[in-house]
């Protein structure tokens, strides 16, 4: 029995910004996901959805980001997709699965965003040939300072509900 594919949804929501400076124009003009950049509210921020194989985003029992070039995610069977919602706002992202089967690239995704204080997400399942999940939600909580790297230098920016934020 072949499963709907509806449109993969990945609610944003973007809440409790704080000491980003004031309001006004975009002051980020980094388009890359695996860039770093600082953020004040109105900016836009750039961040990727990769989808791969649950144990192509691990590398000798290390979760790395898909911007570490240890993965060679390029030469692997995987896809991204990129989003640049602002800030301070709610958005709706889809990727339209009608020409894009996510598990036909081994089924799962994690977000992620940055280089050298890379943050991303746990793989997350999102469907093989008999299952399929047609939505997600991805909260992202930006907040200046919080985060200790293992130097215990403070970080600019963590994002809550994250694991420990490391520099590369």
């Amino acid at each position: 029995m072949a499963i709907p594919r509806l449109s993969i949804a990945f609610f944003i929501i973007l809440a409790s910004i704080t000491s980003f400076g004031v309001f006004g124009d975009n002051t980020n003009h980094v388009y890359s996901p695996c860039a770093d950049a600082s953020v004040q509210m109105s900016d836009g921020f750039t961040f990727g959805i990769a989808f791969a194989s649950k144990t192509a985003f691990s590398f000798n029992n290390s979760k790395l980001s898909p911007c570490d070039r240890r993965l060679s995610l390029p030469s692997a069977n995987s896809q991204v997709a990129v989003f640049r919602p602002k800030v301070d706002e709610i958005s709706l992202l889809t990727i339209n699965t009608s020409n894009f089967f996510p598990d036909s690239y081994g089924g799962y995704m994690v977000a992620f965003a940055g280089r050298r204080y890379a943050a991303r997400s746990e793989p997350a399942f999102v469907g093989n040939s008999t299952f399929a999940v047609t939505s997600f939600t991805l909260f992202m909580n930006l907040k200046k300072g919080g985060c200790k790297t293992h130097s215990g230098k403070e970080m600019d920016v963590r994002l809550a509900q994250a694991d420990q934020i490391s520099s590369a």
